[in-house]
């Protein structure tokens, strides 16, 4: 897989991915296995929960699904995950455009129902001849039209040898939600930081908290006793959301020429947000309890 990455900016080893990796506008937290039948439901959650803490995409990269071999430019799915092959994801990188998708035991490509239309009406092709050069029945053709039922691949290649591929819709990766696992936050400071903003906690990562606060999105690592702030301080150049460290008194050595903000408690991380002053409320910035000395930070 490094050899596929290596033209991108990417970080390896995360504790939940094998590597973050970003393509122009697109972050994927991607894992590589063998099978993808054979992944657990809780390790897809915990890949989703981390590619939603960052805003990227959660993906599968694998070589079989069971005892099927997985096809090239075909995105498969698992627990609500893209799974794809490795050529796939090559092809993903550099931009490409995948069109096919395997629900269940079907392969099919989905239509752009409102282009199919109009160039049907520019053309003076009727329904009824539609479905007729298609080998499909009028009411499939009308289901195309209003966007309810995707398209065989065969169906698919009639489709655009006849009005053209701009009626073929690309699978889109966003569609994939994953699942999210409901645990508890490792530590006070990051309850504390869940209940002031708009967002979830990763388990098990190098990221301890993602979300939105004041309009800024955001991801937090805290101190835990064994986060990787080297990879943090990594992960802060690949994605698009700001990068903090909260209950740190001192700034670590790895975080000192990084993007990653480093704030002592709730108000300075709101502060960092905001760019503003924030007047304290309550015990805002009692997290004394989770305070970590930088010098003794990775």
């Amino acid at each position: 897989m490094v050899r596929i990455v290596e033209k991108y900016k990417y970080i390896e080893n995360g504790k939940v991915s094998d590597v973050v990796v970003r393509s122009n506008d697109d972050v994927f937290v991607v894992l590589g296995v063998e099978n993808s039948a054979k992944v657990s439901k809780r390790k897809v959650g915990t890949l989703t929960m981390l590619a939603k803490g960052i805003g990227a995409k959660p993906l599968l990269v694998a070589k079989k699904s069971g005892d099927e071999e997985l096809l090239e430019d075909v995105v498969y799915e698992k627990y609500g995950v893209a799974v794809v092959n490795l050529e796939t994801f090559e092809n993903i990188l550099k931009g490409n455009k995948i069109y096919i998708r395997k629900k269940k035991s079907i392969f099919t490509v989905s239509i752009d129902s409102k282009r199919l239309k109009e160039l049907c009406e520019e053309m003076g092709i009727s329904m009824g001849e539609l479905a007729n050069y298609l080998g499909v029945s009028r009411k499939s053709v009308y289901d195309y039209i209003r966007g309810n039922k995707d398209v065989s691949v065969d169906t698919a290649i009639r489709l655009a040898e006849l009005v053209g591929d701009e009626v073929l819709k690309p699978v889109n990766l966003e569609e994939f939600q994953g699942i999210e696992l409901k645990v508890e936050p490792h530590t006070p400071l990051e309850r504390e930081l869940m209940e002031v903003t708009d967002s979830i906690h990763v388990p098990k990562g190098n990221v301890s908290v993602g979300g939105e606060a004041r309009g800024v999105k955001f991801t937090a690592v805290v101190p835990h006793g064994d986060e990787e702030l080297e990879w943090f301080a990594e992960l802060s150049e690949i994605i698009d959301r700001m990068s903090v460290a909260v209950g740190y008194s001192d700034v670590p050595k790895t975080l000192e020429n990084s993007k990653v903000k480093v704030t002592e408690n709730l108000q300075q991380f709101l502060e960092a947000l905001s760019g503003e002053p924030v007047e304290p409320e309550g015990d805002i910035c009692s997290t004394d309890r989770g305070r970590h000395k930088g010098s003794q930070g990775n």
